[in-house]
């Protein structure tokens, strides 16, 4: 932390607590810079949206496709279509409950605070807020873990996402036939529509859906409704 560099050049800005005054993260950077902070407008669209926690494990289910239509290449961005618009301008929309902390990580995460404060105490940093403001509280009562979401509910901000992304395709007027998709065509159906919206946005082609990979989980479940109907 702050390695090789004069402790009366580093500025620690804790961050207040969600309860506090808006501005007040604002104010405390102003500070550090040294500028009035009422001479800026800080009256800004929010940008950076937080995900529920259904809504996270959707986006997580896109990225583990593995798309190579969406695969990171040199040269290469897809953040306006994958970030921009299905994490930040559809699933952001949403308001599921927030991610919770597991009970068994909670102890190493107060360890870990209480280290982080002592070496910039002991460092002579520059503080800018309160040192507790890094303390860990205990979760809002409407946290949840991710490990709770459940398959219903994955299925069901799947079918309201494929119905937004299917209405951002209206709107871009694409030159391609509009893809099959329908509400129950979860993530398939999602990196389908994006694909098209890829297209419609560069002015090509969209590409062909790689093969599907069938999961062990898939697999046993088709032999599990096979021997069933035997």
């Amino acid at each position: 932390m702050g390695a090789g560099i004069p402790a009366d050049r580093v500025h620690v800005v804790t961050v207040p607590p969600d309860s506090s005054d808006p501005t007040l993260l604002w104010r405390r950077y102003a500070s550090v810079l040294g500028i009035d902070p009422a001479t800026c407008d800080v009256d800004v669209p929010k940008r950076n949206v937080s995900l529920g926690c259904v809504e996270a494990e959707v986006l997580r289910r896109v990225h583990s496709r593995q798309d190579p239509r969406f695969r990171k290449r040199p040269g290469r961005s897809y953040v306006p279509w994958t970030r921009k618009l299905l994490a930040v301008q559809i699933l952001g929309q949403r308001h599921s409950a927030p991610f919770g902390l597991p009970a068994d990580a909670r102890h190493w995460v107060s360890e870990r605070t209480a280290a982080m404060v002592r070496e910039i105490h002991g460092r002579g940093y520059h503080v800018v807020g309160d040192l507790a403001d890094l303390a860990w509280r205990p979760p809002a009562p409407e946290t949840r873990l991710v490990s709770s979401v459940t398959e219903e509910e994955v299925d069901d901000v799947c079918a309201w996402t494929i119905t937004r992304l299917q209405e951002e395709l209206v709107r871009r007027q694409p030159a391609a036939v509009p893809p099959a998709v329908g509400p129950d065509d979860g993530v398939d159906g999602i990196l389908e529509l994006l694909e098209h919206i890829r297209a419609a946005d560069t002015g090509t082609q969209p590409r062909p859906a790689p093969p599907k990979q069938t999961s062990t989980t898939r697999r046993l479940r088709a032999g599990r409704l096979s021997w069933r109907r035997g």
